[in-house]
Protein backbone atom coordinates (compact mmCIF):
# COMPACT_ATOMS: atom_id res chain seq x y z
CA UNK A 1 0.00 0.00 0.00
CA UNK A 2 1.70 3.20 -1.07
CA UNK A 3 1.15 6.04 1.23
CA UNK A 4 2.35 9.86 2.29
CA UNK A 5 3.16 10.71 6.10
CA UNK A 6 2.43 14.18 5.00
CA UNK A 7 -1.34 14.26 5.49
CA UNK A 8 -3.82 13.28 7.65
CA UNK A 9 -7.77 13.44 7.18
CA UNK A 10 -10.17 14.14 9.59
CA UNK A 11 -13.55 13.54 9.08
CA UNK A 12 -15.98 14.43 11.85
CA UNK A 13 -19.27 12.57 11.94
CA UNK A 14 -23.14 12.80 13.05
CA UNK A 15 -25.78 10.61 12.36
CA UNK A 16 -24.30 9.22 9.03
CA UNK A 17 -24.49 5.66 9.47
CA UNK A 18 -26.27 5.17 5.90
CA UNK A 19 -24.13 7.71 4.02
CA UNK A 20 -20.71 7.69 5.21
CA UNK A 21 -19.69 4.14 4.10
CA UNK A 22 -19.54 5.33 0.40
CA UNK A 23 -16.89 8.52 1.24
CA UNK A 24 -14.86 5.70 3.60
CA UNK A 25 -14.72 3.71 0.53
CA UNK A 26 -13.42 6.66 -1.67
CA UNK A 27 -10.74 6.79 0.89
CA UNK A 28 -10.52 3.12 0.33
CA UNK A 29 -9.38 3.57 -3.08
CA UNK A 30 -7.16 6.21 -3.39
CA UNK A 31 -3.75 5.22 -5.19
CA UNK A 32 -1.95 7.29 -2.51
CA UNK A 33 -3.12 6.40 0.75
CA UNK A 34 -2.73 9.47 3.64
CA UNK A 35 -0.93 9.04 6.89
CA UNK A 36 -3.76 8.10 9.07
CA UNK A 37 -7.56 8.74 8.77
CA UNK A 38 -8.94 10.18 11.91
CA UNK A 39 -12.90 9.62 12.18
CA UNK A 40 -14.57 11.70 15.24
CA UNK A 41 -17.83 10.61 16.06
CA UNK A 42 -19.85 13.37 17.40
CA UNK A 43 -22.85 12.09 19.69
CA UNK A 44 -24.56 10.02 16.86
CA UNK A 45 -27.80 8.08 17.81
CA UNK A 46 -28.06 5.88 15.04
CA UNK A 47 -25.19 3.04 14.66
CA UNK A 48 -22.53 5.94 12.83
CA UNK A 49 -19.85 4.36 15.71
CA UNK A 50 -20.30 1.14 14.62
CA UNK A 51 -20.24 1.76 11.24
CA UNK A 52 -16.49 3.68 11.67
CA UNK A 53 -15.56 0.91 13.94
CA UNK A 54 -15.75 -1.90 11.53
CA UNK A 55 -14.18 0.17 9.18
CA UNK A 56 -10.99 0.96 10.54
CA UNK A 57 -10.91 -3.05 11.72
CA UNK A 58 -10.96 -3.62 8.24
CA UNK A 59 -7.97 -0.80 7.24
CA UNK A 60 -6.07 -1.24 9.90
CA UNK A 61 -5.65 -4.92 8.94
CA UNK A 62 -4.83 -3.41 5.43
CA UNK A 63 -1.89 -1.35 6.72
CA UNK A 64 -4.06 1.98 7.37
CA UNK A 65 -3.65 3.50 10.84
CA UNK A 66 -7.30 5.04 11.77
CA UNK A 67 -8.22 6.53 14.52
CA UNK A 68 -11.58 5.97 16.11
CA UNK A 69 -12.62 8.89 18.02
CA UNK A 70 -15.79 10.77 20.26
CA UNK A 71 -16.03 14.58 20.96
CA UNK A 72 -19.47 15.22 23.36
CA UNK A 73 -19.38 18.92 22.78
CA UNK A 74 -21.58 19.02 19.96
CA UNK A 75 -20.84 20.92 16.52
CA UNK A 76 -18.00 20.03 13.95
CA UNK A 77 -16.08 22.45 14.83
CA UNK A 78 -15.58 20.81 18.75
CA UNK A 79 -15.17 17.59 16.20
CA UNK A 80 -12.43 18.46 14.25
CA UNK A 81 -10.48 20.18 16.80
CA UNK A 82 -11.08 17.12 18.94
CA UNK A 83 -9.37 15.02 15.65
CA UNK A 84 -6.46 18.28 15.32
CA UNK A 85 -5.58 16.92 18.76
CA UNK A 86 -4.44 13.60 17.57
CA UNK A 87 -3.08 13.75 14.28
CA UNK A 88 0.47 14.42 13.86
CA UNK A 89 1.15 14.91 10.15
CA UNK A 90 2.36 18.00 8.76
CA UNK A 91 -0.61 18.86 6.94
CA UNK A 92 -4.00 18.29 7.22
CA UNK A 93 -6.88 17.48 5.19
CA UNK A 94 -10.52 17.79 6.31
CA UNK A 95 -13.47 16.71 4.82
CA UNK A 96 -17.01 15.89 5.11
CA UNK A 97 -18.73 12.47 5.67
CA UNK A 98 -21.56 12.64 2.21
CA UNK A 99 -18.64 13.52 -0.05
CA UNK A 100 -16.48 11.29 -2.04
CA UNK A 101 -12.94 11.18 -2.80
CA UNK A 102 -12.05 10.21 -6.50
CA UNK A 103 -8.79 8.07 -6.38
CA UNK A 104 -5.95 10.92 -7.21
CA UNK A 105 -7.39 12.75 -4.84
CA UNK A 106 -4.98 12.01 -1.77
CA UNK A 107 -2.05 11.66 -4.33
CA UNK A 108 -2.25 14.95 -6.35
CA UNK A 109 -2.18 16.83 -2.75
CA UNK A 110 0.74 14.85 -1.16
CA UNK A 111 2.54 15.42 -4.97
CA UNK A 112 1.78 19.13 -4.78
CA UNK A 113 3.39 19.68 -1.19
CA UNK A 114 6.09 17.24 -1.93
CA UNK A 115 7.43 19.55 -4.53
CA UNK A 116 6.16 23.08 -2.83
CA UNK A 117 7.87 22.82 0.79
CA UNK A 118 7.18 26.40 1.69
CA UNK A 119 3.38 25.77 1.22
CA UNK A 120 0.80 26.81 4.07
CA UNK A 121 -1.99 25.28 2.66
CA UNK A 122 -2.93 23.65 -0.77
CA UNK A 123 -5.82 24.53 -2.69
CA UNK A 124 -7.71 22.33 -5.43
CA UNK A 125 -11.27 22.84 -7.21
CA UNK A 126 -14.45 20.83 -6.34
CA UNK A 127 -16.69 19.39 -8.85
CA UNK A 128 -20.89 19.69 -7.72
CA UNK A 129 -23.45 18.52 -8.81
CA UNK A 130 -26.81 19.75 -8.17
CA UNK A 131 -30.30 18.58 -8.14
CA UNK A 132 -31.49 17.68 -11.46
CA UNK A 133 -28.12 16.76 -12.67
CA UNK A 134 -26.24 19.81 -13.66
CA UNK A 135 -22.80 19.26 -12.78
CA UNK A 136 -20.96 23.26 -11.51
CA UNK A 137 -17.22 23.29 -10.96
CA UNK A 138 -16.19 25.25 -7.57
CA UNK A 139 -12.96 26.92 -8.43
CA UNK A 140 -10.48 27.70 -5.87
CA UNK A 141 -9.25 30.53 -7.29
CA UNK A 142 -5.25 31.55 -7.93
CA UNK A 143 -5.35 35.24 -6.31
CA UNK A 144 -7.92 37.43 -3.72
CA UNK A 145 -8.11 34.89 -1.94
CA UNK A 146 -9.52 37.25 1.42
CA UNK A 147 -12.15 38.22 -1.22
CA UNK A 148 -13.47 34.54 -3.08
CA UNK A 149 -13.23 33.36 0.65
CA UNK A 150 -15.76 35.82 1.41
CA UNK A 151 -18.23 35.57 -1.67
CA UNK A 152 -17.35 31.68 -2.69
CA UNK A 153 -16.23 30.25 0.60
CA UNK A 154 -12.58 29.50 -0.77
CA UNK A 155 -11.75 27.86 2.55
CA UNK A 156 -14.39 25.83 2.32
CA UNK A 157 -13.26 22.62 4.22
CA UNK A 158 -12.99 19.90 1.16
CA UNK A 159 -10.93 22.87 -1.25
CA UNK A 160 -7.39 22.93 1.24
CA UNK A 161 -5.06 21.16 2.96
CA UNK A 162 -3.25 23.23 5.71
CA UNK A 163 -0.43 23.03 7.48
CA UNK A 164 -1.10 21.91 11.38
CA UNK A 165 1.33 24.68 12.77
CA UNK A 166 -0.95 27.37 10.94
CA UNK A 167 -4.26 26.25 11.79
CA UNK A 168 -2.91 26.03 15.48
CA UNK A 169 -1.69 29.67 15.24
CA UNK A 170 -5.05 30.67 13.63
CA UNK A 171 -6.73 29.75 16.82
CA UNK A 172 -8.90 26.24 15.56
CA UNK A 173 -11.97 25.90 14.48
CA UNK A 174 -14.47 28.44 16.22
CA UNK A 175 -16.75 25.90 18.41
CA UNK A 176 -19.36 28.98 18.77
CA UNK A 177 -20.57 29.43 15.53
CA UNK A 178 -22.02 27.11 13.49
CA UNK A 179 -22.72 28.34 9.65
CA UNK A 180 -20.17 28.92 7.49
CA UNK A 181 -17.33 28.03 10.15
CA UNK A 182 -15.02 27.06 7.63
CA UNK A 183 -14.68 30.07 5.97
CA UNK A 184 -14.41 32.55 9.43
CA UNK A 185 -11.54 29.94 10.04
CA UNK A 186 -10.29 30.47 6.44
CA UNK A 187 -10.13 34.40 6.77
CA UNK A 188 -8.31 33.90 10.55
CA UNK A 189 -5.64 31.68 8.32
CA UNK A 190 -5.41 34.65 5.45
CA UNK A 191 -4.38 36.86 7.98
CA UNK A 192 -1.64 35.43 8.55
CA UNK A 193 -0.13 35.63 4.87
CA UNK A 194 -0.27 31.94 4.60
CA UNK A 195 2.18 30.86 1.42
CA UNK A 196 -0.72 29.06 -0.78
CA UNK A 197 -0.01 27.25 -3.86
CA UNK A 198 -2.60 25.75 -6.33
CA UNK A 199 -2.79 21.77 -7.00
CA UNK A 200 -3.23 21.14 -10.99
CA UNK A 201 -5.78 19.13 -12.49
CA UNK A 202 -9.51 18.39 -12.81
CA UNK A 203 -11.60 18.35 -9.41
CA UNK A 204 -11.20 15.68 -7.36
CA UNK A 205 -13.65 15.60 -5.44
CA UNK A 206 -17.28 14.73 -5.72
CA UNK A 207 -20.56 17.08 -3.98
CA UNK A 208 -23.66 15.86 -4.36
CA UNK A 209 -26.24 18.75 -3.38
CA UNK A 210 -29.84 16.55 -2.23
CA UNK A 211 -32.95 18.61 -2.44
CA UNK A 212 -33.54 18.40 1.13
CA UNK A 213 -30.06 20.46 1.44
CA UNK A 214 -31.71 23.41 -0.69
CA UNK A 215 -35.09 23.34 1.64
CA UNK A 216 -32.80 23.40 5.03
CA UNK A 217 -30.77 26.07 3.80
CA UNK A 218 -33.09 28.93 3.93
CA UNK A 219 -31.15 31.22 5.17
CA UNK A 220 -33.76 33.17 7.45
CA UNK A 221 -35.02 30.12 9.26
CA UNK A 222 -32.04 30.93 11.48
CA UNK A 223 -30.50 34.06 10.88
CA UNK A 224 -28.05 34.13 14.12
CA UNK A 225 -26.36 31.46 12.90
CA UNK A 226 -25.30 33.39 9.75
CA UNK A 227 -24.93 36.51 11.11
CA UNK A 228 -23.12 35.44 14.06
CA UNK A 229 -20.22 34.09 11.57
CA UNK A 230 -20.42 37.42 9.36
CA UNK A 231 -20.07 39.22 12.92
CA UNK A 232 -17.15 37.39 14.11
CA UNK A 233 -15.53 38.19 10.52
CA UNK A 234 -15.71 41.44 10.52
CA UNK A 235 -14.82 41.86 14.02
CA UNK A 236 -11.34 39.73 13.28
CA UNK A 237 -10.68 41.86 10.24
CA UNK A 238 -11.51 45.35 12.24
CA UNK A 239 -8.73 44.62 14.26
CA UNK A 240 -6.48 43.42 11.31
CA UNK A 241 -7.02 46.90 10.23
CA UNK A 242 -8.43 45.24 6.53
CA UNK A 243 -10.94 48.41 5.49
CA UNK A 244 -11.29 46.44 2.09
CA UNK A 245 -12.32 43.18 3.92
CA UNK A 246 -14.68 44.88 6.41
CA UNK A 247 -16.45 46.14 3.17
CA UNK A 248 -16.58 43.18 1.13
CA UNK A 249 -17.90 41.74 5.04
CA UNK A 250 -20.69 44.12 5.07
CA UNK A 251 -21.59 43.18 1.02
CA UNK A 252 -21.59 40.03 2.42
CA UNK A 253 -24.26 40.68 5.00
CA UNK A 254 -26.13 42.84 2.79
CA UNK A 255 -26.75 39.81 -0.02
CA UNK A 256 -27.63 37.46 3.49
CA UNK A 257 -30.49 40.41 3.73
CA UNK A 258 -31.89 40.02 0.27
CA UNK A 259 -31.83 36.57 0.91
CA UNK A 260 -33.98 36.79 3.70
CA UNK A 261 -36.23 38.94 1.49
CA UNK A 262 -36.42 36.41 -1.30
CA UNK A 263 -37.21 33.87 1.39
CA UNK A 264 -40.35 35.92 2.47
CA UNK A 265 -38.51 37.43 5.45
CA UNK A 266 -38.86 41.38 5.31
CA UNK A 267 -38.81 41.96 8.44
CA UNK A 268 -35.69 39.66 9.38
CA UNK A 269 -34.41 41.50 5.68
CA UNK A 270 -34.95 44.97 6.57
CA UNK A 271 -33.67 44.24 9.96
CA UNK A 272 -29.88 43.05 8.88
CA UNK A 273 -30.12 45.94 6.52
CA UNK A 274 -30.41 48.61 8.70
CA UNK A 275 -28.01 47.02 11.15
CA UNK A 276 -25.07 46.61 8.51
CA UNK A 277 -26.02 50.20 7.25
CA UNK A 278 -25.74 51.86 10.65
CA UNK A 279 -22.38 50.69 10.91
CA UNK A 280 -20.52 51.54 7.13
CA UNK A 281 -20.75 55.15 5.61
CA UNK A 282 -21.19 53.58 2.48
CA UNK A 283 -24.73 53.06 2.37
CA UNK A 284 -25.30 54.13 -1.61
CA UNK A 285 -23.06 51.07 -2.60
CA UNK A 286 -24.15 48.92 -0.05
CA UNK A 287 -27.92 49.57 -0.87
CA UNK A 288 -27.28 48.93 -4.71
CA UNK A 289 -25.58 45.65 -3.43
CA UNK A 290 -29.22 44.63 -1.65
CA UNK A 291 -31.54 46.05 -4.36
CA UNK A 292 -29.00 44.02 -7.03
CA UNK A 293 -28.93 40.69 -5.35
CA UNK A 294 -32.52 41.31 -4.76
CA UNK A 295 -33.58 41.05 -8.02
CA UNK A 296 -31.02 39.79 -10.05
CA UNK A 297 -29.37 36.76 -7.48
CA UNK A 298 -26.28 36.43 -9.92
CA UNK A 299 -22.70 38.06 -10.21
CA UNK A 300 -23.57 39.82 -7.14
CA UNK A 301 -19.62 39.08 -6.14
CA UNK A 302 -18.68 40.91 -9.07
CA UNK A 303 -20.37 44.05 -8.15
CA UNK A 304 -19.24 43.93 -4.97
CA UNK A 305 -15.71 43.54 -6.70
CA UNK A 306 -16.19 46.36 -8.99
CA UNK A 307 -17.60 48.99 -5.89
CA UNK A 308 -15.51 48.17 -2.89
Amino acid sequence: MKSTSLIDIIIPVYNRATVVGKTLRSIEMQMVMPARVILVDNNSSDHTLDVLREWADKMERRGLTVKVLTESKPGAASARNRGLDESTAEYVMFFDSDDLMLPDHVESFADRLASHPEADVAGKSFMMTLPGGKRKTGYFHKHSHKFFNIFSGQFATLRYVARRSILEKAGLWNPAISGWDDIELGQRMLLLDPVITIVPGKPTVEVEVMPDSITESMFSTNPEKWERTLDEMRRTALEARQPDLVNWIDCRSMILAAEYSIEGAESEALRLREKVLARNPNRRRLMLVYRYHRRFRRFTWLLCRVIF
